[in-house]
Protein backbone atom coordinates (compact mmCIF):
# COMPACT_ATOMS: atom_id res chain seq x y z
CA UNK A 1 0.00 0.00 0.00
CA UNK A 2 3.00 2.47 0.88
CA UNK A 3 4.74 1.58 -2.71
CA UNK A 4 1.39 2.57 -4.87
CA UNK A 5 1.17 5.90 -2.47
CA UNK A 6 4.75 6.76 -3.14
CA UNK A 7 5.07 6.06 -6.54
CA UNK A 8 1.62 7.98 -6.89
CA UNK A 9 3.03 10.91 -4.90
CA UNK A 10 6.36 11.05 -7.15
CA UNK A 11 3.93 11.40 -10.20
CA UNK A 12 1.96 13.61 -9.48
CA UNK A 13 5.66 15.69 -8.25
CA UNK A 14 6.69 14.53 -11.80
CA UNK A 15 3.89 15.79 -13.87
CA UNK A 16 3.53 19.35 -11.61
CA UNK A 17 7.47 19.88 -13.10
CA UNK A 18 6.03 19.25 -16.23
CA UNK A 19 3.38 21.67 -16.49
CA UNK A 20 3.06 23.44 -19.42
CA UNK A 21 3.29 27.51 -19.84
CA UNK A 22 0.66 29.46 -19.55
CA UNK A 23 -1.56 30.14 -21.96
CA UNK A 24 -0.23 32.38 -24.68
CA UNK A 25 -3.44 35.15 -26.20
CA UNK A 26 -4.57 33.81 -29.80
CA UNK A 27 -3.77 37.55 -31.12
CA UNK A 28 -0.23 37.98 -32.22
CA UNK A 29 1.92 41.02 -32.50
CA UNK A 30 3.56 42.77 -35.60
CA UNK A 31 6.51 44.55 -35.34
CA UNK A 32 6.76 48.07 -36.58
CA UNK A 33 9.08 48.43 -39.74
CA UNK A 34 11.59 51.23 -38.48
CA UNK A 35 11.22 54.47 -40.95
CA UNK A 36 13.28 54.50 -44.21
CA UNK A 37 14.60 50.89 -43.91
CA UNK A 38 13.93 49.09 -47.16
CA UNK A 39 12.09 45.53 -46.59
CA UNK A 40 13.95 44.13 -49.48
CA UNK A 41 15.16 40.83 -48.73
CA UNK A 42 12.01 40.00 -46.57
CA UNK A 43 11.70 35.69 -47.39
CA UNK A 44 8.99 35.10 -44.82
CA UNK A 45 7.51 36.14 -41.67
CA UNK A 46 8.11 33.85 -37.73
CA UNK A 47 6.16 33.84 -34.99
CA UNK A 48 7.82 33.72 -31.81
CA UNK A 49 6.64 32.51 -28.32
CA UNK A 50 8.15 35.18 -25.36
CA UNK A 51 7.87 34.14 -21.90
CA UNK A 52 9.22 35.38 -18.51
CA UNK A 53 10.16 33.39 -16.02
CA UNK A 54 11.31 34.38 -11.97
CA UNK A 55 13.93 31.46 -10.52
CA UNK A 56 14.22 31.19 -6.94
CA UNK A 57 13.08 28.66 -4.80
CA UNK A 58 11.61 26.85 -7.74
CA UNK A 59 10.80 28.52 -11.11
CA UNK A 60 7.29 30.37 -12.15
CA UNK A 61 6.38 31.78 -15.01
CA UNK A 62 5.40 35.49 -14.49
CA UNK A 63 3.23 37.63 -16.58
CA UNK A 64 2.75 41.37 -17.59
CA UNK A 65 6.85 41.56 -17.86
CA UNK A 66 7.07 44.70 -19.84
CA UNK A 67 9.39 44.11 -23.36
CA UNK A 68 10.98 45.61 -26.01
CA UNK A 69 11.85 43.31 -29.18
CA UNK A 70 14.69 45.02 -31.28
CA UNK A 71 15.96 43.82 -35.11
CA UNK A 72 17.56 45.30 -38.11
CA UNK A 73 14.59 47.71 -39.52
CA UNK A 74 11.80 46.40 -36.83
CA UNK A 75 10.83 47.18 -33.13
CA UNK A 76 8.02 46.14 -30.98
CA UNK A 77 6.79 46.77 -27.57
CA UNK A 78 4.88 44.12 -25.47
CA UNK A 79 3.90 42.65 -22.35
CA UNK A 80 4.17 38.54 -21.65
CA UNK A 81 3.00 35.94 -22.56
CA UNK A 82 2.88 37.05 -26.10
CA UNK A 83 3.22 35.69 -29.98
CA UNK A 84 5.52 38.28 -31.78
CA UNK A 85 5.59 38.22 -35.43
CA UNK A 86 9.18 38.81 -37.49
CA UNK A 87 10.35 39.15 -40.74
CA UNK A 88 12.93 36.38 -41.59
CA UNK A 89 15.45 36.89 -44.22
CA UNK A 90 16.42 33.18 -44.39
CA UNK A 91 20.54 33.10 -44.18
CA UNK A 92 21.07 36.75 -43.70
CA UNK A 93 18.29 37.21 -40.60
CA UNK A 94 20.30 39.36 -38.39
CA UNK A 95 20.18 38.46 -34.41
CA UNK A 96 16.90 40.16 -32.41
CA UNK A 97 17.09 41.37 -29.05
CA UNK A 98 14.38 40.95 -26.47
CA UNK A 99 14.96 43.02 -23.15
CA UNK A 100 11.89 42.69 -20.24
CA UNK A 101 11.52 44.53 -17.48
CA UNK A 102 9.64 42.86 -14.04
CA UNK A 103 9.46 45.34 -11.40
CA UNK A 104 12.89 46.81 -10.79
CA UNK A 105 14.84 43.84 -12.70
CA UNK A 106 15.98 43.97 -15.95
CA UNK A 107 16.83 40.55 -18.20
CA UNK A 108 17.47 40.61 -21.55
CA UNK A 109 18.47 37.99 -24.27
CA UNK A 110 19.85 37.58 -27.95
CA UNK A 111 17.99 34.90 -30.53
CA UNK A 112 20.16 33.88 -33.34
CA UNK A 113 18.95 32.54 -36.48
CA UNK A 114 20.08 28.79 -37.41
CA UNK A 115 19.95 26.71 -40.43
CA UNK A 116 16.38 24.46 -39.42
CA UNK A 117 16.90 22.54 -42.23
CA UNK A 118 20.42 21.26 -41.20
CA UNK A 119 19.46 20.83 -37.53
CA UNK A 120 17.09 18.46 -38.55
CA UNK A 121 19.44 16.63 -40.73
CA UNK A 122 21.99 16.36 -37.77
CA UNK A 123 19.18 15.29 -35.30
CA UNK A 124 17.64 12.52 -38.23
CA UNK A 125 21.10 11.44 -38.60
CA UNK A 126 21.94 11.45 -34.72
CA UNK A 127 18.82 9.03 -33.93
CA UNK A 128 19.83 6.71 -36.90
CA UNK A 129 23.27 6.30 -35.41
CA UNK A 130 22.01 5.83 -31.68
CA UNK A 131 20.10 3.13 -32.59
CA UNK A 132 22.68 1.27 -34.51
CA UNK A 133 25.43 1.21 -31.69
CA UNK A 134 28.38 2.51 -31.19
CA UNK A 135 29.05 1.62 -34.92
CA UNK A 136 26.03 3.61 -35.59
CA UNK A 137 27.15 6.80 -33.75
CA UNK A 138 30.63 6.85 -35.13
CA UNK A 139 29.21 6.58 -38.50
CA UNK A 140 26.32 9.13 -37.99
CA UNK A 141 29.11 11.68 -36.45
CA UNK A 142 31.29 11.23 -39.60
CA UNK A 143 28.38 11.92 -42.31
CA UNK A 144 27.05 14.97 -40.27
CA UNK A 145 30.87 16.08 -40.35
CA UNK A 146 30.88 15.98 -44.29
CA UNK A 147 27.45 17.36 -44.90
CA UNK A 148 27.91 20.04 -42.35
CA UNK A 149 27.99 22.81 -45.31
CA UNK A 150 24.62 24.99 -45.76
CA UNK A 151 22.94 23.88 -48.70
CA UNK A 152 21.22 26.45 -50.73
CA UNK A 153 17.44 25.29 -50.30
CA UNK A 154 18.25 25.35 -46.58
CA UNK A 155 15.48 27.03 -44.48
CA UNK A 156 16.75 29.76 -42.24
CA UNK A 157 14.84 31.04 -38.85
CA UNK A 158 14.81 31.74 -34.78
CA UNK A 159 13.61 29.48 -32.09
CA UNK A 160 10.19 29.01 -31.60
CA UNK A 161 10.30 30.11 -28.30
CA UNK A 162 12.17 33.33 -25.99
CA UNK A 163 12.24 32.68 -22.26
CA UNK A 164 13.54 35.41 -20.52
CA UNK A 165 14.35 34.56 -16.53
CA UNK A 166 14.31 36.90 -13.74
CA UNK A 167 15.97 35.57 -10.67
CA UNK A 168 14.73 36.17 -7.02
Amino acid sequence: MNKKLIMLSTMTIGLAACAPSLPVPEESINVTRVSGFQTAGILANQEIVVHTYLKGDGTREEVAAQCDLVGRGYTTEFSTPVTVVIPSYGQASPAINITCTLGEDTSSTTLSAYNISRAERDEALRRTGSSQGLIGVVMAQAVTAATSQDREFDIWGYPDHAYINFTE
